[in-house]
């Protein structure tokens, strides 16, 4: 987790993961430590359309996120039991999550916590839910503009 006196530089993205008449999941920004970045991921579903109803906060828990640089650095995190699955040196798992819901719609702000920092090259964010359908993409992450903004960070305290 982020040290909890230090003030983020923050690498703006809004950029879609998944944008259908029902369901949209988007990368908003990057709240980026020495240590790290918080990925703060906003979730909403309403009922209707086709394929599964993602309209409770409940079924937001089956979406499984990846982050990627080059070949060999990719983090996994799990939905329902936000298990960290990875290979090479990145961590991604939930830091926190805040929801709302009414009979028919679902709306979720998510933190993932990725670390330590991912290296200077092009990566992405991508969703690897297959019972969601073909409606699934990726967000670029440029990796270099995340080392630039570590260097912003600062202290609370002189």
């Amino acid at each position: 987790m982020p040290r909890d006196d230090m003030l983020p530089a923050v690498v703006p993205v809004g950029r879609f993961l998944i944008q259908t008449g029902y369901l949209i999941v988007a990368l908003s920004h990057l709240a980026v430590y020495p240590s790290g970045c918080m990925l703060e991921v906003q979730i909403s579903g309403k009922a209707g359309g086709h394929g599964p109803q993602i309209h409770s906060h409940d079924a937001f828990d089956r979406l499984v996120f990846a982050v990627r640089f080059g070949a060999e650095i990719t983090a996994v995190m799990d939905g329902w039991h936000h298990i960290a699955r990875n290979k090479g040196p990145l961590q991604l798992s939930q830091a926190g999550s805040e929801c709302g819901e009414s009979a028919s719609r679902a709306d979720s702000s998510l933190w993932l916590w990725l670390h330590p920092l991912p290296p200077a090259q092009t990566g992405e964010l991508s969703i690897i839910a297959p019972d969601l359908g073909p409606q699934l993409g990726a967000c670029p992450l440029d990796g270099q503009a995340i080392a630039d903004a570590a260097n912003h960070a600062q202290p609370y305290w002189l």
